[in-house]
């Protein structure tokens, strides 16, 4: 029996050293292990750590300490066992050992749970220490800023299990945060994108430069928002990263497990990572800098290098000095700190909520008067509660007297009580719409008024709010817009009437001139013949009005000298005739000296001025004066009603009277075509003033006309002035010049009279014509027979037309000559026409000189 206690003696010893040697295990190896991390990191842990540590490794060896006392005691009952079994005696005392041992067993397994979680605290922090010195030596090895930004949002979120997660860079001078990197959400179309500093919780991180901790989304006052459920958990956390007391970026993370939230742990160790490789980021993105720096410019390559040296060693010392300062001032000052946190959060964000209060009352307030439209703010009472400074200054009345008071009490004119306009309506709800004339600077402006009812929280009307816009500008240049329509049509109406009169009195004109010339002087034909020119001539006249009316392209490029103009016809006999008719007005001209030449046709502005001089003249019952004016005059701001007027030098044309003046009702018809107030017995056509209109626009100028009934009026004419000198007028050409030499002329028109007609004067000047009615038929000709050269009419109704007549003719005889004739002014397609190689334009009806001097100046031009 010794012997059998011996060996069980043996047995315990043994177990005992087994003990002791995975108690030797279990401390001695995880403090190498931790020691050799601290050391390789030159890692310095602050107090709080070091002191956590040092405990862990206390309730470690305690817990071994009692481990084995347990063990000891137990292996003592075994024994005891063991011996009253084979002894046949028990010991009481082993009952008391049993209880005991069931009282350490219980404490042993508290003591277990405490050192699983003391040793899932250490596990923790080993592998936050390991997942730091990775990132360090990452960080100290790469300046690719991208993978850096990358690497630490990675890591972050893998030591704090986030499964959102951003690397937010903040550009300080446009307030917003460039998503560098992302994790959790689909990255494609978020890198590079901007986000406004206000739309994202990390602006308390740049706002407060320190990490910001929200434990529930839903709860915190900052924030008092219902959680997203893609994001899991409602806790969120945003790190800064300060370089030079600036925050330069944001860490941003999210997505807990639904029952997990962010605590001080994770921003600490966050806060620690960040701070040991913010040097990294730095230097990585002076890395970027430079690069960029060293591809604009090679020349400071050396310099750059010099400076980006010294700011390192600067930034080196700082970071260092930084640190030390650092766990000198929490050591001292952690409660403090503690109690600032808290009060300064209050008091960020009372300020915080006042300034954007404030900043948004005074966006708002900047906003409204900003605008050229009324804003208005009425209670139910018809009290303004609020105008902005258009409103106020278009009634003349100061912003802080309107607050208020109705618009009966501000004494504003009767008319501007029209403003009040529809009021109850809108206290029931409704939204409405209308236009209102009121005098604004004694002028009657056109508003449109749009009012809308404010209702609180609760869904009651409180007050209405209006929108009055200044359309008087708007409806001025519809007005405009429909005039010129109008004439547009009366115009492209006109037209057609002249081009088909034109080859009406073309036969009268033509075939008078020939009479003339055949019949002897005594022939009492004569007088007939001459009163057919005449009347054809006064034809053709009205037929060139209508033209200008139609502004078929009405020739405005010779340089003319208005006087001349002027007093050319005041030596016509049919301003003496003016005067013969009206011998009680006196007719003045005033015209000043030294007067600027302009570019336009003297044929119209001769018509021009005898509209304006005889309507003048008829508008003067009895006795009175008719004034004509010319000056020279530099605008620099549009003449009222001409918006559109250039600045720039102008001649300026005035024609008065003190006759009956035009009613107010009137004035804006009197350029229309055919609108007269002529009284039966005097000659008119209705054309007049529509001429004259469609005359100065030819001529890029502009018109105004003033009139009172019973006081006159006075119409003032701008035309812009030209530097070009005027060109000398040639002598008249004898017929010998124009004649012709037996050439051989193929006329093309669709008109028979106006064929027999070239014809006739065709062998008058010499010449072998040949005549066809249409473009087909002239292309046929040109193929078979050659010609010397073509007379073109431009509009032939059915067929081709002149201008694609002579294009197919010219692919069959590139050298063909032609002459271009019609009853329009110069169009678009003469201009064209004559851009291909044709001679010069001649408008009918034909005359004998203009037609030879045409064809004979094209026959003798070389090609």
């Amino acid at each position: 029996m010794t012997a059998n206690f011996d060996q069980e003696a043996d047995k315990n010893h043994r177990l005992q050293r087994i003990i002791i040697l995975i108690e030797i295990i279990i401390i001695i190896i995880p403090a190498l292990i931790l020691f050799y991390v601290i050391h390789s990191n030159q890692t310095i842990l602050p107090v709080s750590e070091f002191l956590l540590l040092c405990f862990t490794f206390l309730l470690i060896i305690s817990g071994i300490f009692i481990l084995r006392n347990v063990i000891n005691r137990f292996i003592s009952i075994l024994l005891a066992i063991k011996t009253a079994d084979s002894e046949g005696t028990f010991n009481l005392n082993i009952k008391q050992d049993v209880v005991e041992l069931r009282e350490v067993s219980n404490s042993l397994s508290n003591i277990m749970i405490k050192f699983n979680k003391t040793a899932a605290d250490l596990n923790k922090c080993t592998y936050e220490l390991l997942a730091l010195k990775e990132l360090i030596e990452i960080a100290k090895k790469s300046l690719d800023i991208r993978r850096l930004q990358e690497l630490v949002l990675d890591k972050i979120m893998t030591v704090t299990g986030a499964r959102i997660g951003s690397f937010l860079e903040y550009e300080a001078p446009f307030h917003q945060f460039r998503i560098a990197a992302i994790r959790g959400i689909s990255e494609d179309n978020l890198i590079n994108f901007h986000i406004p500093l206000e739309k994202t919780l990390a602006k308390y991180a740049v706002l407060e430069k320190k990490s910001v901790l929200i434990k529930d989304i839903q709860m915190d006052s900052r924030t008092n928002r219902i959680n997203d459920s893609r994001y899991g958990s409602p806790s969120f956390l945003s790190i800064p990263v300060v370089l030079e007391n600036d925050v330069s970026a944001v860490v941003n993370l999210a997505g807990k497990p639904p029952d997990d939230f962010f605590d001080e742990d994770d921003e600490r160790i966050c806060r620690l990572m960040i701070d040991e490789i913010d040097f990294a980021l730095n230097n990585a993105r002076l890395h970027f800098k430079v690069q960029e720096l060293l591809k604009e410019s090679g020349e400071n390559n050396n310099r750059l290098q010099e400076e980006i040296s010294k700011r390192k060693e600067s930034e080196e010392q700082l970071f260092h000095y930084q640190k030390n300062l650092e766990h000198m001032i929490e050591e001292r000052t952690k409660e403090l700190v503690e109690i600032n946190i808290k009060l300064s959060q209050e008091i960020t964000e009372r300020k915080l909520t006042q300034e954007a209060l404030q900043e948004s009352e005074e966006k708002m307030r900047t906003i409204i008067d900003s605008a050229k439209d009324w804003i208005f703010i009425k209670d139910r009472e018809g009290r303004y509660a609020l105008v902005n400074r258009q409103m106020a200054t278009d009634l003349r009345k100061p912003e802080s007297d309107m607050i208020g008071k109705t618009t009966e009490e501000l004494c504003l004119s009767p008319e501007l009580m029209l403003i009040d306009e529809n009021d109850p309506v809108i206290f029931n709800g409704a939204i409405t719409e209308f236009e209102t004339t009121l005098p604004i600077y004694n002028q009657q402006k056109i508003f449109y008024i749009i009012k809308v009812p404010v209702r609180d929280k609760s869904g009651h009307i409180i007050a209405l709010c209006g929108i009055s816009r200044d359309i008087t500008e708007r409806k001025r240049m519809e007005a405009q817009l429909v005039q010129a329509e109008k004439m547009e049509a009366l115009g492209n109406m006109a037209g057609g009437v002249a081009h088909d009169m034109n080859n009406v009195l073309g036969a009268l004109v033509g075939y008078s001139e020939l009479f003339l010339k055949k019949i002897d002087k005594d022939n009492p034909l004569k007088a007939y013949a001459n009163s057919i020119m005449k009347s054809s001539k006064r034809g053709a006249a009205i037929i060139q009005d209508l033209l200008t009316l139609a502004r078929r392209g009405v020739a405005v490029s010779e340089v003319v000298e208005l006087n001349k103009i002027i007093g050319d016809y005041f030596e016509t006999p049919e301003f003496e005739k003016l005067k013969l008719s009206y011998p009680n007005i006196n007719f003045r001209m005033d015209l000043a000296k030294d007067i600027y030449n302009i570019k336009g046709s003297p044929v119209h502005l001769g018509k021009t001025i005898m509209n304006l001089i005889s309507n003048a003249a008829e508008a003067i019952t009895n006795s009175g004066e008719v004034r004509i004016q010319t000056a020279n005059r530099y605008i620099d701001t549009p003449v009222n009603g001409h918006e559109t007027m250039r600045p720039g030098s102008y001649v300026v044309m005035t024609v008065s009277d003190n006759g009956m003046g035009i009613p107010a009702r009137d004035i804006g018809k009197i350029f229309e075509p055919f609108y007269t107030k002529k009284v039966m017995g005097r000659s008119g056509t209705g054309l007049g003033l529509a001429v004259v209109w469609g005359t100065v626009n030819d001529h890029n100028g502009y018109i105004d006309v003033q009139s009172e009934e019973n006081m006159g009026s006075v119409f003032t004419i701008y035309f812009p002035a030209t530097t070009e000198e005027v060109a000398v007028t040639e002598s008249e050409p004898a017929l010998e010049e124009y004649m012709g030499r037996g050439e051989s002329i193929l006329v093309v028109d669709d008109i028979i009279e106006q064929r027999d007609l070239a014809i006739n004067m065709l062998n008058k000047l010499g010449y072998q014509p040949t005549a066809v009615c249409s473009g087909e038929e002239a292309v046929e000709y040109v193929k078979n027979k050659k010609t010397d050269l073509i007379m073109l009419d431009m509009i032939m109704d059915p067929g081709i037309n002149g201008l694609e007549t002579y294009e197919r003719v010219l692919k069959i005889n590139p050298d063909q000559k032609a002459v271009i004739v019609s009853g329009f002014s110069e169009t678009e397609q003469v201009s064209k026409a004559r851009s291909l190689g044709a001679g010069s334009y001649v408008s009918k009806p034909y005359v004998l000189e203009k037609i030879g001097l045409a064809i004979r100046k094209e026959l003798d031009a070389k090609k």
